[in-house]
């Protein structure tokens, strides 16, 4: 029960993270390229955020994994 309900908050969290961080302010307002245009040829063609493939490894293998061990610890204590 707890697990299901770590991981619930966790991808919902990572999720809206990566949806709203990446995708809206990087990629779609510019809002970093506004306040610091040294960033501009960075970001140039690039078709999502900074660290997708980094994300995606949090989000499939790391929270899960953290997940477990909290709701193992809630349970046993």
């Amino acid at each position: 029960m707890f697990l299901t309900v770590f991981l619930t908050l966790v991808f919902c969290l990572a999720i809206t993270l990566m949806i709203f961080f990446d995708y809206f302010l990087l990629m779609k307002f510019y809002f970093f390229q506004f306040y610091f245009p040294e960033v501009e040829s960075v970001y140039e063609n690039r078709k999502y955020g900074y660290n997708i493939k980094s994300q995606l490894v949090k989000l499939l293998i790391i929270f899960p994994a953290v997940s477990a061990v909290a709701a193992w610890v809630c349970n046993k204590f």
